[in-house]
């Protein structure tokens, strides 16, 4: 049951992880983090499982309570060491609450502080990787308690359940439904991973290994490329996805990474505002998916709702409608009526109608998504706000300002609390309420909002991107009206 719900096989923390093993020759330190003990235990199991599909052994230990704080460095560097080791596992026991983790935190620091000492014997001594497996706060404790040790570290693996029902590719497309355009998050460090394809790029491989040795660069670069999308690093980004790209298309059988890269190029393009070459990249992932997978799979209907969502935002309203309702008609009939991506091309397709000044049934379909996002999802889901931002903002075009004026505060309050006041979308409900506050002469209220909206963009996603133009453009309309009633 807990290897269904943690779903390795689809985990890309996971896979960095067994390219990782596979890159490293000799000695190397690893850290594995997971929420729970019991993630902890699948990924032993299934890294146990990796090892023996070619003969090679995991050795586990696990540090005790109460056992004097050295006893991990003898077992690793007195214990014998069997002819087939692949990697060394070191874990602990789980804590009795998580209220009560402190003796959990206390024995990990007395090992490692205790190992510190010993990092070269233990370098020279272990040929293979070693790997501590622990709590999301083993980071913190491992780098205080033993910082010589955890200056060799190589990578850090966080692994977590996925957050919902839905396959990497097509998760991705959630954010469609707000402008805020926030990158998805990459865990891990770029420079790490800047070192990891150094070491890769220098190892030398016989002809045999060329097309893997190609596609674990691929998967490297394109780790790093959303790394530093994650960071805001754009120029850095680009360069590392549109390599990742074409070192992926010299392997024919990594489909899966192919779609993947050609997912985040569209979600990097669409983030900068340069809407041209994101329509590129979601046609190409719209001919690339379909060949693959089919029509009615979720890569291929995620892909063309990107591309439904990039031709609305260059105004190509009609085409973008057409692609929208034939995407939620597929969904409609596949995944059923209530499914959350169903829900997205639903109000995507609201927006779509309202777009072309369609605002009545825009307004019915807003609500109609509204209520079973509610209810499926929560109030103070990120797409629940969505939907009440996008039905505030289409009563806001039929003139029903202060309807919309409370929708919108709501969504603010809301996003606030459970997003962050620096959230991407929090800036866009600060603008979006603005405009409302603008259309009922409010303009003193209005450009406080606006103004919170343009510096937030502005830090975030860059002076010139689409978003933060726009802000600057009515924050200046809306001083110009401020100066016009003195």
């Amino acid at each position: 049951m807990l290897d269904r719900v943690y779903a390795l096989a689809e985990n890309a923390e996971w896979q960095h992880l067994l390219d990782y093993l596979e890159l490293l020759e000799g000695f190397g330190l690893i850290l594995v983090l997971a929420p729970e003990q019991a993630g902890i235990d699948v990924c032993r199991r299934a890294l146990r499982q990796h090892y023996a599909q070619s003969d090679r052994t995991l050795q586990c230990l696990r540090l005790r309570l109460g056992e004097p704080p050295g006893t991990l460095g003898d077992h690793l560097l007195n214990d014998p060491l069997p002819a087939d080791l692949g990697a060394v596992w070191v874990d602990a026991p789980e804590p009795e609450s998580a209220r009560d983790e402190a003796p959990a935190r206390e024995l990990w620091r007395l090992a490692l502080s205790a190992l510190n000492p010993r990092r070269n014997p233990l370098r020279r001594r272990l040929t293979v990787p070693l790997v501590f497996a622990g709590p999301m706060w083993l980071n913190e404790v491992f780098q205080h308690a033993a910082a010589d040790l955890w200056s060799i570290r190589d990578t850090i693996i966080r692994i977590e359940p996925p957050k919902h029902d839905l396959p990497a590719a097509a998760r991705a497309e959630m954010k469609l439904d707000s402008a805020g355009g926030q990158p998805e998050g990459e865990p891990g460090d770029p420079e790490e991973t800047r070192r990891a394809l150094a070491r890769l790029r220098n190892k030398k491989v016989p002809p045999s290994q060329r097309l893997e040795h190609c596609a674990l660069e691929a998967r490297l670069l394109h780790r790093l490329g959303n790394q530093l999308r994650r960071d805001y690093r754009w120029p850095e980004a680009e360069d590392a996805l549109l390599e990742a790209e074409e070192r992926i298309e010299k392997n024919p059988r990594s489909l899966d990474d192919q779609a993947r890269i050609l997912f985040d190029l569209y979600f990097l393009y669409d983030d900068l505002g340069r809407l041209d070459r994101a329509e590129h990249y979601a046609r190409k992932a719209v001919d690339f998916t379909n060949v693959h997978y089919g029509a009615e799979d979720r890569r291929t209907l995620a892909s063309r709702n990107n591309l439904a969502t990039t031709l609305q935002d260059q105004g190509k309203h009609a085409e973008a409608e057409d692609e929208h309702r034939a995407v939620l008609a597929i969904r409609e009939q596949v995944q059923g009526t209530e499914h959350p991506e169903t829900l997205s091309s639903r109000n995507n397709l609201a927006n779509t109608l309202a777009a072309q000044g369609k605002h009545a049934e825009a307004e019915g379909e807003h609500r109609a998504v509204l209520a079973l996002r509610e209810r499926v999802l929560g109030a103070e889901h990120p797409e629940t706000l969505s939907s009440r931002n996008n039905l505030a903002n289409v009563l806001q075009a039929q003139g029903k300002y202060a309807e919309a004026e409370g929708e919108n505060r709501a969504v603010l309050a809301i996003g606030e609390r459970a997003q962050g006041a620096e959230h991407p979308d929090v800036f866009l409900s600060c603008f979006n309420l603005a405009l409302i506050l603008e259309s009922q002469e409010k303009y003193q209220e209005a450009s406080v909002f606006v103004q919170r909206a343009e510096m937030g963009w502005r830090k975030v996603l860059g002076a010139d991107h689409p978003n933060s133009k726009l802000a600057m453009t009515s924050r200046e309309r809306i001083e110009a009206k401020m100066k016009g009633e003195q």
